[in-house]
């Protein structure tokens, strides 16, 4: 792979990048919303009685959600850089591996629920396909910077 193309490889991830992590947000929030709305109806009220730590379970939910919303937007963030100058390749490395670390957790949940919708999975083929693409260009782009080669 060229440094060329692992620049527009970083310049096109981190745009996703940053959609998904708007996305992400948006659903954490009407997680809480969600969630506080479930927990103070007195309908829910007596269901959720019956399901433990309910409470945490919501907090649990939408803390996940903005923390991977968090880590999408900084990894959007340092992938453009990096498209642009090679010193942030490093950096941009390290969010590829943290956002495909999430990704395995995002993985993980989806086998454990038994979501196995088409969209569940080309959603998470494609986000392992784009994580894997931003793990091989930072390493190039950060290659590049340690042997010195311009920006």
């Amino acid at each position: 792979m060229s440094l060329s193309t692992s620049r527009t490889i970083l310049k096109v991830a981190g745009v996703l990048s940053l959609i998904g992590a708007v996305f992400t947000l948006i659903t954490g929030i009407l997680v809480i919303v969600g969630g506080a709305g479930a927990l103070a109806s007195t309908d829910m009220a007596s269901e959720l009685a019956n399901v433990p730590n309910a409470k945490i379970a919501v907090i649990a939910a939408a803390a996940g959600l903005l923390i991977a919303a968090a880590v999408a937007f900084i990894e959007g963030i340092i992938s453009l850089k990096a498209s642009r100058h090679n010193r942030f390749g490093t950096a941009a490395l390290v969010f590829g591996i943290l956002g495909f670390v999430s990704l395995i957790s995002s993985v993980i949940t989806t086998v454990k629920g038994g979501d196995f919708s088409a969209t569940n999975i080309v959603s998470l083929v494609l986000s392992l396909v784009i994580n894997i693409l931003v793990v091989m260009a930072a390493s190039k782009v950060r290659s590049a910077y340690k042997t010195g080669i311009e920006e």
